[in-house]
């Protein structure tokens, strides 16, 4: 079988601009408007959503981690002011996609797919993650 996929350079690309497309389009939401792809959201919950998963992807491959234990007491607070969230959020991206340019497609990372545990792994699987939100946006 034949397999596609981007360079590591492009899918760090279309996670910023994904990213930049998806704050872009919050930003001009209300945050109570409701997001009929995700029955239970609201704007603010996707937004939050998608900066959990960065944030987290972040530390992973920031910190080329095997395992996520103990993340959950550095997770970050969710701030409650929604320009607050838009901020945070666009810092998260920056941050995620730093790590990611910094690093090698083979370099070893927690992910949970057992067979794919690499920093190439969350770089192709975190554009697809923004992409996604950015339609339901």
């Amino acid at each position: 079988m034949d397999t596609h996929r981007l360079t590591p350079d492009r899918y760090v690309s279309l996670l910023r601009s994904e990213s930049t497309r998806f704050g872009a389009l919050l930003s001009r939401a209300e945050p109570t408007a409701p997001v009929p792809s995700c029955p239970d959201w609201d704007a603010a919950d996707l937004l939050w959503h998608l900066t959990e998963v960065q944030w987290f992807w972040a530390s992973i491959a920031g910190e080329r981690l095997r395992d996520p234990s103990g993340l959950g007491e550095r997770r970050p607070a969710r701030p409650p002011a929604y320009a607050d969230l838009l901020t945070q959020f666009a810092q998260t991206t920056a941050t995620l996609a730093d790590a990611l340019a910094d690093a090698d497609d083979a370099e070893p990372a927690y992910t949970w797919l057992p067979g794919e545990q690499t920093v190439g792994f969350i770089r192709r699987r975190q554009a697809h993650e923004v992409l996604i939100h950015r339609v339901d946006a």
